[in-house]
């Protein structure tokens, strides 16, 4: 176990083992950090199998984790500094309301950034894309998810689209939209599927990858 934790800190990895009331072993990445919870009977030889097993995962996993901190923060697309936005809206925003947002903490504010652009746009492409597609969202809301751009409840057709789209071009929002009301059509991930968002979007797999890269 000494010579994985001594291969991981070569990367700037510390190797954290959580023994835990669970069956299966878990994994998970932080800057900094190789998170394994596991079984608290598990034997060290097999903990040792496992974790050699995700060695080159988790070191991959944690470059990519460091290459997005490195990479500047972006208003659909764009490189942009939030405190300098801050400053050029502050005439269209009540002096309690820009002090409240002066005083948080630069990832709240561009949270919260990233939310209110995401909610100026979202009227016009639901006017231009919910006719187009010919299926109509229920409700429609946004919140910062970690996993996912989007989802869509078949049953009650109520759609939540991730306020983070609002760092990427404004295309990859639109397709998101348009992925998501497909699923009113297809409730899975098919050929059909993807047939039908490509009939409304057919260049979608540009912003697609561009989402996933």
């Amino acid at each position: 176990m000494i010579s994985l934790s001594n291969r991981l800190a070569s990367h700037g990895i510390l190797l954290i083992i959580n023994k835990k009331r669970i069956k299966n072993i878990n994994f998970r990445i932080k800057a900094g950090q190789f998170v394994v919870s596991t079984p608290i009977h598990i034997s060290q030889a097999l903990l040792a199998q496992a974790i050699e097993q995700r060695i080159d995962w988790a070191i991959q996993g944690h470059e990519r984790i460091l290459a997005r901190g490195r990479q500047p923060t972006c208003l659909w697309g764009e490189p942009f500094d939030a405190r300098a936005w801050l400053a050029m809206q502050q005439d269209n925003l009540h002096t309690r309301s820009y002090r409240r947002l002066q005083a948080m903490p630069d990832d709240e504010l561009i949270a919260w950034i990233y939310r209110q652009q995401v909610a100026q746009k979202l009227p016009e492409l639901l006017q231009k894309w919910q006719p187009k597609v010919g299926k109509f969202a229920s409700t429609v809301s946004i919140k910062a998810m970690k996993s996912r751009w989007g989802s869509c409840n078949t049953r009650t057709a109520q759609i939540t689209i991730n306020s983070r789209l609002a760092a990427y071009p404004a295309e990859c929002l639109s397709y998101v939209l348009v992925h998501e009301l497909c699923h009113l059509y297809h409730a899975n991930h098919s050929a059909e599927f993807w047939a039908c968002v490509a009939s409304f979007m057919p260049e979608y797999r540009l912003w697609h990858d561009r989402l996933k890269g």
